[in-house]
């Protein structure tokens, strides 16, 4: 057995022992995701991390999860669309709307 793959054989081993450890201990385990990023690509991830207090794992996390659901940012309505500070906003009048045809040449709209 060659030093690369004994290597990789003890980190196997190491890996089916955390989880059967954890899996003992009725622990629920959160899949993992590896991938590679450059060096200045890691500093900055490390650096908006900890500017807002959450480890890089959390931080990186929480972009995945943002982008997968979905969903919009937390407080996003508060401060875009619920900030307004201006004079409170009216709709002007829309006017009446046209009478159209469906497919079927019947009017539409009334």
């Amino acid at each position: 057995m060659t030093g690369k793959t004994y290597r990789l054989r003890i980190q196997q081993m190491y890996v089916l022992y955390v989880l059967m450890y954890n899996l003992g201990l009725g622990r629920c385990l959160m899949p993992q995701l590896h991938f590679y990023v450059s060096e200045e690509t890691a500093v900055r991830v490390r650096e908006k991390a900890e500017s807002v207090g959450l480890s890089v794992s959390k931080y990186v996390a929480e972009l995945v999860k943002n982008e997968v659901e979905g969903d919009w940012p937390e407080g996003f309505f508060e401060e875009v669309v619920g900030g307004w500070e201006g004079e409170p906003l009216e709709r002007a009048p829309q006017g009446t709307y046209e009478i159209r045809l469906d497919l079927f040449g019947q009017s539409v709209g009334e």
